[in-house]
């Protein structure tokens, strides 16, 4: 999106060109992070993951499968699974970046309490023991 600045201000997304036009503001929602791929702006926050056209501001889907920031693997948004299935164990939700449609869920090691991307690895987080941090990576 070569030219397209994002700023926000409180939960309020606006979108900029180059010249520093107004393209278009979102309310809601937005409090944690935004991260931009592939024309798509997919926006984290206490409610569910809100993805939205970055070229005009239009709502595209909306998923709560996905609890904290997800990451993205180049072909799925990645996250901790808000409403885990196996019995409450953690497990991993991939989900179409396309249409948010779930595409597949994997147990995680217990405990598991976020996953992060770091430097090509995908990784667990165990912060059970306030005084050891856990990191376990996926494979």
């Amino acid at each position: 999106m070569p030219g397209l600045l994002l700023t926000r201000v409180d939960d309020r997304v606006t979108a900029w060109d180059a010249a520093g036009e107004e393209l278009w503001s979102r309310d809601g929602r937005v409090t944690w992070n935004a991260f931009l791929v592939a024309g798509r702006l997919h926006l984290v926050g206490e409610g569910p993951l809100v993805t939205i056209d970055a070229r005009t501001g239009e709502g595209l889907w909306e998923s709560r499968a996905v609890a904290g920031t997800p990451v993205l693997d180049g072909r799925h948004v990645l996250g901790l699974a808000r409403f885990p299935s196996a019995g409450g164990r953690p497990e991993l939700v991939a989900l179409d970046p396309a249409d948010g449609t779930e595409m597949w869920r994997s147990p995680l090691p217990d405990g598991t309490d976020d996953v992060t991307a770091s430097g090509h690895m995908l990784v667990a987080v165990d912060l059970t023991d306030r005084d050891d941090l856990t990191l376990t990576v996926l494979r």
